[in-house]
């Protein structure tokens, strides 16, 4: 089975599921945040999973990537795992360095990953990552230009300003999250922001 066979199974299994990776992101959910919203169309991974160990009789659901889609090319399946950093730092009281290295080890980037890829196999081809391509993108918030302006209650606005308080952290998330990903071999890992997806998948 190719990346684009898999991924129109997929797609066509569980069309409901299939939308912009903002529909994903908590901060795009409660308002229209995003300057740059990304336009490649993902599934979501989580609910695919809830379904799968459903039909299989699984009680203890094994953590998974948020997302999946596949590169502008065709050739490579993408998993995509979504952190809004800029919402935990905007409710999260007494931030620093080693709060934020915790954070990253909460967030079993390496377990989750395994776990897709298993669940995808079974749903394709034993050698189907022996035979196709496939990246993993940590996809953040970290670094993405926010509307101010989108701040329509109270509670937004409170979030506006938090977050704007929380900017010097910024940099040491994302520092974090390279620390953590440095770890893996012999795997396409790549960090980016979520409005750099559609351009990242068009390189892959």
């Amino acid at each position: 089975m190719t990346v684009r066979e898999l991924f129109k199974k997929l797609r066509t299994q569980h069309r409901a599921l299939v939308g912009p990776l903002c529909r994903l992101h908590s901060l795009c959910q409660t308002a229209d945040y995003c300057t740059q919203p990304a336009k490649t169309p993902v599934i979501n991974f989580d609910r695919i999973k809830e379904i799968y160990c459903r039909k299989k009789g699984i009680i203890h659901m094994p953590p998974s990537v948020d997302a999946i889609t596949i590169s502008h090319s065709g050739h490579t399946f993408c998993f995509i795992e979504l952190k809004s950093w800029v919402k935990y730092l905007a409710y999260t009281k007494n931030v620093d360095a080693e709060a934020i290295d915790r954070q990253v080890h909460r967030y079993h980037f390496r377990e989750k990953l395994q776990a897709s890829m298993q669940i995808c196999t079974e749903m394709s081809d034993p050698d189907f990552f022996s035979v196709n391509d496939f990246a993993y993108l940590i996809v953040t918030d970290a670094d993405a230009q926010l509307r101010t302006d989108a701040a329509q209650s109270f509670a937004m606005a409170m979030f506006s300003l938090a977050e704007t308080s929380s900017r010097r952290w910024r940099p040491e998330c994302i520092a974090a999250t390279d620390r953590a990903i440095s770890k893996f071999r012999g795997i396409n890992v790549r960090h980016i922001s979520c409005q750099n997806l559609d351009k990242t998948l068009s390189t892959l």
